[in-house]
């Protein structure tokens, strides 16, 4: 692509990655630098300003549809992950009004001076989520998420053995309930049955307290309702052919993750047998002990 077909959307981005270098030293990976452009779309638009960037809503926030051959950017492969890196042009190579030009320069230099210092991804995309997330269920569904991280698995040791089946199930009670509460059934209406039959076996899995295979589900939940409903409901600029092709494959990605319920289901039951009858044991074990207290109380 010549630098003379460089417009707004290639200009936001540019100017993205331009104003993190200028602010800071850190190397700035594809994953911030996604929700950077995300947020700033959005904030420009709010503005008044819309830089016709492609944007779209998918796992982990929000995503511009960016083909780097076409933008002054490029991708490096590092240690598992991916670089972005800007090319060097001067300010004529863009064809932009100098309106735009200097509200996206005041948009970005605001989100690079906000970011400089925060390493990892964690704080930019709960920011995006809690600023930018298309609707509660998408927020809500990040709160849970955020919740399981915090849990440890834990192991099958006698003391284990005998803890409440339901402590996972408090902490993560109000959040399955948001989410159910939430869920827009009137948008996402293809995964909704998927949705319910996760929902209740998620809960299951919680009083087993089988975190890591909950975990595990919650993050296939996640994948195939982000293929089926959230790119497809929540985008802007997305070119028809890509819109065509994801539509092309939704009932696919749908019925393979209805196929992989069932696996969950029994996961879950066979761990609710286990639970109950380690219950019974535990429920034996404290009136044992009732017991011996009660009669070396009356020996006395």
């Amino acid at each position: 692509m010549s630098s003379s077909d460089y417009g707004d959307p290639e200009y936001l981005c540019y100017e993205i990655l331009q104003q993190m270098d200028q602010q800071s030293d850190k190397d700035i990976y594809e994953t911030e630098f996604n929700k950077l452009c995300y947020m700033a779309y959005y904030t420009l638009r709010d503005e008044g300003v819309d830089t016709e960037l492609p944007v779209y809503w998918y796992q982990w926030g929000g995503v511009p549809r960016i083909n780097a051959n076409e933008y002054p950017i490029f991708y490096e492969s590092s240690e598992g992950s991916t670089l972005v890196y800007v090319e060097e042009l001067p300010e004529s190579a863009f064809d932009v009004a100098r309106s735009v030009r200097e509200k996206v320069i005041q948009v970005a230099r605001s989100l690079a001076n906000r970011y400089k210092n925060v390493y990892g991804v964690k704080t930019i995309v709960d920011d995006s989520y809690e600023e930018f997330a298309p609707n509660e269920f998408i927020k809500s569904f990040n709160s849970f998420r955020s919740t399981v991280e915090g849990l440890e698995s834990e192991q099958s040791t006698l003391s284990d053995a005998f803890s409440s089946s339901e402590g996972k199930m408090e902490a993560l009670r109000p959040q399955m309930n948001m989410l159910v509460k939430s869920y827009p059934s009137d948008r996402y209406e293809m995964m909704e049955t998927e949705f319910r039959q996760w929902d209740s076996i998620t809960r299951q899995l919680a009083k087993n307290n089988q975190i890591e295979e909950l975990e595990e589900f919650a993050l296939r939940f996640w994948e195939a309702i982000s293929r089926v409903e959230l790119r497809l409901t929540h985008n802007d600029n997305i070119p028809s052919e890509t819109i065509t092709s994801w539509f092309a494959g939704r009932e696919s990605e749908h019925d393979a993750f209805a196929a992989e319920i069932p696996e969950y289901r029994s996961i879950a039951l066979e761990s609710r047998q286990t639970t109950s009858k380690l219950d019974n044991i535990a429920d034996s074990y404290s009136n044992t002990v009732r017991r011996m207290a009660q009669d070396s109380h009356n020996d006395e």
